[in-house]
């Protein structure tokens, strides 16, 4: 009974805090994800799970989500982890547009992987 109590002030700190991120971001049509990128890295968990929405399905709630931190010198790579009520995901973003995102479903073995190269190797 706790943990449902608690799944629903999660998805109520959801729906209030999902407006604050569109305040901060401030939609100019589309969404800017530098911008979402940017405000991740501070720490802000709406912006993880804005970064993490476009690769879930509807069904599916976020229990949990966060930055890991970054490697590399010159060209920074960041890292994000999540957990939702049926897979754990991860999504590393390159600052040359290289995003690669996987996760695994927690009831069976099954993995997926989605991969984006850098675009700065199509501006040769």
């Amino acid at each position: 009974m706790k943990m449902m109590t608690s799944l629903q002030e999660n998805d109520a700190e959801q729906d209030t805090s999902h407006s604050e991120l569109k305040q901060k971001i401030q939609y100019v049509g589309r969404l800017e994800v530098k911008k979402v990128v940017g405000i991740a890295i501070t720490g802000y968990k709406d912006a993880v799970r804005e970064l993490f929405s476009g690769f879930l399905s509807d069904n599916e709630k976020i229990l949990g989500c966060g930055y890991l931190g970054s490697s590399g010198f010159i060209i920074k790579e960041y890292s994000f982890w999540c957990v939702t009520n049926l897979r754990a995901c991860s999504l590393r973003i390159k600052r040359g547009g290289e995003v690669i995102f996987s996760s695994g479903y927690l009831e069976s073995i099954n993995a997926e992987v989605f991969y984006q190269p850098s675009l700065l190797m199509l501006w040769q």
